[in-house]
């Protein structure tokens, strides 16, 4: 880490910012979206969810927010909305593609099958 003398870059700043944001986007969607039925539809929300990312989108909708006066807490529930929003677009992308690995780990649909992650 930094002696007290030293100071972050404006890049580890950002990057502290980000992960800080996305834990509490994680922990917001996590605390509504987890637990419900049928269970394996939740099962897959929540394989897409912890599978990572940068979760980029939620820091641009929490940033916004601040930047016209508004707070990053009340602003953490849309964050979270956009990035469902990408994830489905994501699991919708990886279906047309065919594609067998999203950041590392099986895709809802090759976990799941298809129709589950439709």
């Amino acid at each position: 880490m930094h002696s007290l003398g030293e100071k972050m870059s404006s890049a580890e700043q950002i990057k502290n910012s980000l992960a800080a944001n996305a834990e509490k986007v994680d922990t917001f969607i996590s605390e509504f979206l987890f637990d419900g039925s049928p269970k394996v539809l939740y099962e897959a929300v929540k394989h897409i969810i912890e599978s990572g990312g940068k979760r980029l989108r939620p820091y641009l909708t929490v940033k916004t927010c601040e930047l016209f006066g508004g707070s990053s807490e009340r602003a953490i529930p849309f964050a979270s909305a956009m990035e469902m929003l990408h994830n489905f677009t994501l699991i919708h992308d990886d279906v047309m593609d065919h594609d067998e690995l999203r950041r590392g780990k099986p895709t809802v649909h090759k976990k799941f099958g298809t129709p589950m992650a439709i």
